[in-house]
This record gives structure tokens, sequence and C-alpha cells, in this order.
């Protein structure tokens, strides 16, 4: 029997249970159960050992040259200085006189001084052994706060291991014997927290000196070795050193941080997460896998939410432009303790790892639709001088060096939380609207002192611009407080741009579907009624694993999950999906599971006066996909999809789906891409055949779904399909 199904037997066998046998002995009988028990126990321990015994063989040995290194290789270090953040005179804001903002723009080309290459996002470190559970008959756990949000680790108090000096061997000895505790499980519990949450390498750093803090208290010089320790096993380069007193522990990190104290070390830097002393013993062990800690963000990270006093940010030129945002204070804590760094010899990469960061889905769900409602049906320069415009007026401008005392940039949600923005802040959030509803790709803009962004349209745009990788992008101002159009700049002739390139939305607003979202704000619909608000799944953290609770606050959903959805996807307001072990649960709104699969892809499920009139979904299960029925889930109603490639059908790319008025049933078309062939067609929900399969490509009109470009590639023939 494998052992690991056997210990799981051997588990559930030694469960308390309740024993009824006829006997005339009681005691006899009470006897033979102990005797049985034991025998299961002793099973267990054996199961157990041999378990711990091949695991432990390879790292036993490691870790054992590991030490030995600990116990010899210290070097005496001197600080580096620390980098200096840059420092610009600012620039003041430009004051437009209202006779001169009516004025056509000026149309001149302005060189570009210098392109900047793009960040590049690296894959998170692994653990440096693989890490196995240590079963366990009792677990004991660690409860603790990360950022306003509540987390637990498996933790044994009999294993913590307190640090006796400064010493070498007393730091040897003190990780020996944490690595012979095993505090794998506390590991694992940490490295599941740092996926459900979508930890940085960053925040997830702060989670272990969280733990560190949790479990030692004022034993500063244990926290220190245990976060050391942890974050090592986890597979980043970390180093400890001592000034006699107390023990250090530093990081690498791939960028260079501003105005921190560190140590140059076998020619990388390393940092403190604690202010470090200006000469220290530091011990140069390593690991060879081992990896720097990156400050490179995709995203915000999934903290529990504390929304901010609401605020409301009106453009001044377009009164209907107008937004009321919260954002999580949460976030913005841990937005707070994030260093400032660029990459390389290139200050510009700074700004890039601020306007490359996504706005929390919680903002996007609260502003986006009313802002894609106001720039709805408006020519791309119309629309995106209406974000300019609310991005001007709207924000309150401020000096960073009178308001921080020195250079600070804002993320995106900053500059919606705080009351001042400058020139670098107004960019970054400029840049995100402007990508994130329009699409667009957009440039950050560096002149000494100052920097403005530049927008590529699909259509020709008067103004001041440049052109990067053949090109054309226009410059905007976001720093024009009283206003100014697209293409409107304040800059000399011989300015020396700095361009650094963004990264495209993942979230560009899907404009086929605001007519529905129109007609639904027209009708009273734009908020959610009384019902939907009771019917619907609040993501839920219990420290370790994801579920949902409803909205008074019961668990409805256990929490079991990697992950979980925000909200229901795209136009499904009825669908959340829960992921684990590469598997996917579809809830419903009242947490009702109604189906598991390998993949989903959502056709708007329709409800009209609380009856389900047509849920269907396209799922993969067991490597066939086909579209389904969620109210009347039976073999006869499923369409086999299996002739078309569907592993590259996406929502956003190959489903439109719309409500004709006075209808009840949805409509939806499906682009695909025939097997045999290769050939591009569109079928609907029951899988006919809507647009015959002749053509080399088909894909949406860019912000109009109703309307596809048929492509034949041996005529070289390109029209347009209304569906």
């Amino acid at each position: 029997m494998n052992v690991s199904r056997k210990l799981t037997l051997l588990l559930l066998a030694l469960l308390p249970f309740t024993v009824s046998a006829q006997s005339d002995d009681g005691e006899t009988g009470v006897a033979d159960f102990d005797e049985f028990r034991k025998s299961l126990l002793d099973d267990f321990n054996t199961a157990r050992s041999q378990i711990l015994d091949d695991y432990n063989d390879f790292r036993e040995q490691i870790m054992a040259d590991y030490v030995e290194f600990v116990r010899q290789a210290w070097r005496e270090f001197e600080c580096e200085p620390p980098l200096p953040a840059p420092e610009d005179i600012p620039i003041p804001p430009v004051v437009i006189p209202r006779e001169d903002r009516v004025k056509p723009v000026e149309e001149r080309k302005v060189p570009i001084d210098e392109v900047i290459l793009p960040l590049m996002l690296t894959p998170q470190p692994e653990p440096v052994f693989k890490i196995k559970e240590i079963p366990a008959l009792h677990e004991d756990y660690v409860y603790f706060t990360l950022f306003g949000t509540d987390v637990k680790a498996r933790f044994n108090p009999a294993d913590k291991v307190v640090v006796t000096g400064t010493d070498e061997n007393a730091i040897a000895d003190a990780i020996k014997a944490m690595d012979a505790n095993k505090y794998d499980n506390t590991l694992l519990d940490c490295l599941a927290i740092r996926e459900g949450l979508k930890l940085s390498d960053w925040a997830y750093l702060q989670l272990i000196d969280a733990l560190a803090e949790k479990i030692y208290g004022k034993d500063e010089n244990s926290a220190a070795l245990f976060t050391m320790y942890m974050y090592m096993m986890s597979g980043y380069k970390v180093r400890v050193g001592t000034d006699g007193d107390r023990l250090y522990m530093m990081f690498a990190c791939e960028e260079l941080i501003y105005n921190g104290m560190r140590f140059m070390v076998d020619g990388t830097l390393f940092y403190g997460i604690d202010d470090l002393p200006a000469r220290m013993h530091i011990c140069e062990a390593s690991f060879e896998k081992e990896r720097e800690l990156s400050l490179v963000l995709k995203s915000g990270q999934r903290f529990a939410y504390k929304g901010s006093e609401p605020r409301r940010i009106v453009a001044k030129d377009y009164p209907d432009v107008s937004v009321e945002v919260s954002v999580n204070e949460n976030l913005m804590k841990f937005y707070d303790t994030y260093p400032t760094s660029h990459i390389g010899d290139n200050k510009m990469t700074r700004w890039a790892m601020y306007a490359n960061v996504e706005l929390d889905e919680r903002v996007r769900n609260s502003i986006y639709p009313t802002l894609s409602a106001a720039i709805y049906g408006l020519s791309e320069v119309e629309a995106v001088n209406r974000l300019l415009n609310i991005v001007q007026t709207g924000l309150v401008y401020g000096y960073d060096n009178e308001i921080w005392g020195d250079d600070r940039v804002f993320f995106a949600e900053e500059s919606l939380y705080y009351p001042y923005s400058d020139c670098e802040d107004r960019a970054v959030l400029f840049s995100r609207l402007v990508r994130d509803l329009l699409g667009l790709d957009v440039a950050l803009v560096m002149v000494p002192g100052h920097m403005l962004a530049a927008v590529h349209f699909n259509s020709d745009v008067r103004g001041s611009y440049m052109t990067l990788d053949g090109r054309d992008f226009v410059l905007c101002e976001p720093t024009c407080i009283d206003g100014a159009p697209v293409g409107f700049v304040n800059l000399d002739d011989n300015a020396k741009l700095q361009v650094y390139l963004l990264e495209k939305t993942n979230y560009p607003m899907d404009f086929g579907l605001m007519e529905e979202i129109l007609d639904d704000a027209d009708e009273g619909a734009g908020k959610k009624t009384d019902e939907e608000v009771e019917h619907s799944l609040i993501p839920y953290f219990d420290g370790a694993k994801w579920g949902y609770k409803n909205n008074a606050g019961e668990i409805v959903v256990k929490c079991e999950y990697d992950s979980v959805s925000d909200n229901a996807l795209y136009g499904d307001k009825h669908m959340y999906v829960a992921h684990k072990d590469d598997k996917l649960y579809l809830y419903d709104y009242d947490g009702f599971l109604t189906i598991d699969c390998d993949d989903y892809i959502p056709l708007d499920l329709n409800e009209v006066d609380g009856a389900k009139y047509d849920f269907y979904g396209i799922l993969k299960w067991e490597g066939e996909w086909y579209i389904t029925d969620f109210v009347v889930m039976v073999e006869a109603n499923k369409v086999f999809l299996n002739e078309y490639d569907m592993d590259s059908v996406t929502y956003k790319d190959n489903v439109y789906c719309r409500l004709p008025a006075g209808n009840r049933y949805m409509e939806r078309f499906i682009i695909v891409k025939r097997k045999s062939d290769e050939k591009w067609g569109v079928i609907d929900v029951h899988g006919k055949t809507v647009v015959p399969f002749e053509y080399d490509r088909i894909t949406f009109t860019k912000n109009d779904k109703s309307t596809l470009l048929l492509y034949n590639a041996r005529s070289g023939e390109e029209k347009l399909h209304k569906l």
C-alpha cells in the first residue's frame, strides 16, 4: 500500500469514536480496544518515520554542509553609501488662460532622447527543497495580522528555537535546530498565503517578518534569524550579520533601493528589513539556486478590505465625468512600506514600477462602469480628453517635498486616496485609465523635473507628438491644473525626452456590452437591487485557504480553495469561480456548487424576474469541450465542441452576447477555428453555424463586438459583417 495512503487511513482510524461490544467483562473490552489503538498509533508513527526518513536523506546532507559553512564563512564588512533618491527641481503646474484653451493646438514633432527598455516580471522563487506535508495528530496555529488581514500558520510552540548568542557557532546551532524541528508545515502555510493573497516578494517578506514578531515578541535576534531561515528556505537570497549585540537579516534585491543602508557581499548588494549598522560581521554562506527579491509588482495584493472615506472626483470641464471612489486602506498601508528603487543604470524604470501595477479590482468595479458610460460613443480623442480633464482638474496639485519631505511616487490608487498629487502621480493614474478603458498604448515621458504621458491613437490627432517604434504618440499634459486638450504641452524645443512604453492593459472595457449597461442605467438598474445585494458572494480568506461569505457574514462556501474570483465573471452576474488543484468549481450567488470542471468560458448568464432563463456556459471536462445549460444539466442538452480549437478561445476575444429588446433570451455568438481545415467561423449557443467556416481569420472590430472583421487569405479580401 502507498505509504501516504496508509498514513491517511491510520489517521482516520485514530479519530475519537465510541465502541459498543458484547462482553461479559467490560474492562477486558476496554483493554482490548486500548491495545488496538496503541497498535494503530505505532503503525502511524512507523509510517510517519518512513516518510520523514525518505524525505530527509538528501536534505540533511545539504543542510549539514550549509551549517558547517555558517560556522566558518564570516568576514567583516563596511556598509556601502546609501543610494540617494534622484532630486529634480519640480516644474510648477501649468495654467493656461481659458481663451488659449480653445485655440487649435500646435502641430510639432518632439524628438526622443532615450527609450527605456521594458521591465521584466520574473517568476517568484521556488523553495530550496521540495516541501512535503509533515503528518501530525494535532496542529497548533499562530494567528497574526498582515496589513489588516487575519492569517494563520501552523507552528508548534515546542519547536521554537531561541538564539543563545551572536557568535558563529550560536547562529549555526540555531539554524541546525530550526531545520531539525522541521518548520515545513509552517513554510507550506506561508507559501499558501503568498499564493492566496497574491503577495509580491516584498509583501511575502513582510508576512514572514510579521510571523517572526508574533512568535518571538521582543526577542529580536531569534526573530531575525527565523525570518532569514524561512525566507531562505522559500528560495530567496539572504544573509545574516551581527554587530556583536544584534543579529540582522539581509536580503538581496534585483533593483537598487534608494536611501537604504546596504552591504556588498560577494558582488551582491544586501539590504536590511530593519535599519542596519555601519559595520558588521556577515556570514557569506549561500545556496546554489537562491534568488534575489524583485520589487516589480503586477497587481495589488489581496488584503482584507477596509474602505476609505468615499471621495468624489469631478472633471471641471465635463461635469458628467465624475466618480465617487473608496480604496482599500490596508492596501495603502502596504504601499506606504514599498521601497522606491530603479533597475540597472536608468532611473526612469522607477516610474514604470508604479505605472504598470493594476488598479485593485474593487476600484475598477467602482469607477470604470461610470467612466465607461461617460465616454461611450465618443471618438478616441474625445474620450481621452475627458479622462485627461478629470485627472487635470479633479485632483489637487501638491509638491512632494512640502507634503512628504522628499520625492514620493504614487501607485494609481494612491492618487485617488491622498488629497494631493504631483506630475508623476497624475501621469501614472492617467496612463492607467487610458489603457484600461480604451485599450490604447501609452508611454510615460520624462523631462528634467517633470513627467507627462503620450498616447498612440488609431487615427490622426493634431498636437505635439513623438515617434516611437514607427508609431506616433500624441503628448498629453495631466498637470495642467485648469485643463488642456490632448496634444498641448509646455515643453522647450530642445527638451530631452526619456520615454518608457507601458505594458498593455489586462482590462480593456468591452464596449460591445456597453449598450446593455446603459440600457440598465436608463431603467434604474445601474445599481444593484436589494435582491442582488442579498444574493451575492464575498471572498473570504481564513488565513490559509479561500472561501465565500454571504452578505450576512455567514460562511456559505468552505475555505478550502487556493483562490476565488472577487466577483462574478464578465457579464455573468450569477457565477463565481473557485480554484483548487487545477480544477474550477462554479458557484451560484447563493453559494450552491453548480459544477466542477477543468476550464470555463462564460456566456453571460441571463436571469429575468428572478427566474433562470438561459444559464449557458462553455465547459471543459476530462479533455472535452461542450456548451451546457446550467439549469437543465442533462447529457442531451450538451453541444460538444471537440471539432474546434477551444483552448485558444477567450470571453474577451471570441464571445459576444446581447439581449435583444423585449426578449428574455440571450443571443450568443462564439468565434471558433475548425481543427480539420483551420478555417474560422461563428456558431451560436446551440452549435448552429452563424458565419460559415470559410475564413482565415475572424475578429471583432475595435470597440464594437457586434461587427466582425472577416479575412480571406487567398483573395486578400477583408470585409465587415454585422451580427
